[in-house]
């Protein structure tokens, strides 16, 4: 929903590899509000979500036997102020396109 963090989960036996995966694809957030009549997609790149990453790691996670998923999130307000609006919906109509040809 629009508003809400995004939310990265992560389990026991491949965090180690998801998260360095993370860090080197990028990543597409999705929010929606009033029943998707308004959708918008953005786009950061894992390198500019590596804060996050970084963070997530350095609290070694799975130091606890018992633990056997470790969620965390980016908020909603960061992605919209760093990602790059790539679509957006409005009552079914495409109100934004970013240009494919990076202009």
């Amino acid at each position: 929903m629009d508003g809400s963090s995004f939310e990265y989960q992560y389990h026991r036996k491949s965090w180690c590899e998801k998260l360095g995966a993370d860090r080197a694809v990028g990543h597409i957030f999705i929010s929606h509000r009033d029943a998707l009549q308004h959708v918008d997609v953005r786009y950061c790149d894992g390198g500019d979500l590596s804060k996050f990453f970084d963070t997530w790691e350095s609290e070694r996670p799975y130091s606890s036997a018992s633990t056997q998923r470790f969620r965390r999130s980016v908020a909603y307000r960061w992605v919209t102020e760093h990602g790059t609006l790539l679509l957006q919906i409005l009552d079914g109509e495409i109100t934004f396109e970013a240009s494919s040809t990076g202009d």
